[in-house]
């Protein structure tokens, strides 16, 4: 092969037209096709190139690939958790709020005069005796023995002005209500001459259902508080969740603030009731229980919507 040649076929693998190349080649070989004509190789030449020449924009549809990747949701399992740690916070505190377990102790014949359970609400008093020591008279002589509790004795012995009533067969007892009514009884006595010694058991029993009382009205109203934020961090963690934006709000952030909010708040119900209750022996019943898990997946819900939150 000739350096005419040579050079012709150069031009023609690096693209150009074969009267292109033998005008190129011409100029640098003024014989070019005087002696060998050359273009029989230039279709063969072209068929070979120009396929390769092609070939790397095949490959181009290749770089479009991960685009088909891209629209990924961010949404995690975990944050799917945070909205069901939020649920539980609510229903457990208006299980809290409304439940009648917060305090359990047992009663007995011998210290109480009847055996069965006693249990409390954050604002009243439950009495659910199974016996109680009835009097019984036998030949001029009386005795107390037990019997069965039934209904017709929790009516007997219920006064609602007294601030008692019956439910059943359990009696319900206000604590605002006993103790205005005690209050007022031990008013009536001293303003009659009785003495504070000889009031002071009277006192001391009247200052306890006080102090329930009043444990009961602030934790409930503060716990009252923490079930709002509750509802509203409910709401705003399932937008977030869902992608929904039909309020103008980070959902995000602003589940978060409402959820650890609530779980505080619920917290902070159950320690300002425990602080005000007055010294007793009785056990920490159901409702109380329940209402601390719901401050604990309150919090919870709040910090893993921060975490694994919707952005």
């Amino acid at each position: 092969m000739t350096d005419a040649q040579s050079y012709f076929d150069g031009l023609i693998a690096q693209g150009y037209t074969a009267d292109d190349a033998t005008n190129y080649t011409k100029q640098h070989f003024p014989n070019f096709g005087l002696e060998t004509p050359p273009m029989a190789a230039a279709p063969v030449a072209s068929a070979m190139v120009a396929p390769v020449a092609a070939a790397p924009m095949a490959a181009a549809p290749m770089a479009a690939a991960p685009m088909a990747a891209a629209p990924e949701s961010s949404t995690s399992p975990l944050g799917w958790v945070a909205v069901g740690c939020i649920a539980l916070t609510l229903i457990f505190s208006i299980m809290g709020q409304f439940g009648t377990t917060w305090l359990v102790d047992d009663l007995s014949i011998e210290d109480d005069g009847m055996s069965g359970e006693l249990s409390t609400s954050l604002s009243e008093g439950y009495t659910l005796p199974d016996k109680v020591l009835s009097p019984s008279i036998d030949g001029g002589n009386v005795t107390m023995v037990e019997a069965d509790w039934t209904k017709e004795m929790c009516k007997a012995m219920a006064d609602p002005d007294n601030g008692t009533s019956c439910e059943g067969e359990t009696m319900v007892s206000s604590f605002s209500d006993l103790h205005d009514l005690c209050s007022t009884s031990i008013k009536q006595a001293k303003d009659n001459g009785a003495t504070d010694e000889m009031l002071k058991d009277s006192t001391e029993s009247c200052d306890e259902i006080g102090a329930m009382a009043s444990a009961g009205s602030s934790g409930g109203m503060i716990l009252w508080v923490g079930i709002l934020a509750a509802l509203a961090a409910t709401v705003l963690i399932v937008f977030n969740m869902l992608g929904m934006e039909v309020i103008p709000v980070d959902t995000q952030k602003f589940g978060m603030i409402t959820g650890i909010a609530a779980g505080v708040l619920i917290g902070v119900a159950v320690l300002v009731w425990y602080l005000l209750l007055p010294e007793g022996d009785s056990s920490a019943g159901m409702s109380l229980w329940v209402t601390i898990i719901g401050s604990v997946t309150g919090i919870a819900g709040g910090v893993l919507t921060k975490t694994h939150g919707n952005q």
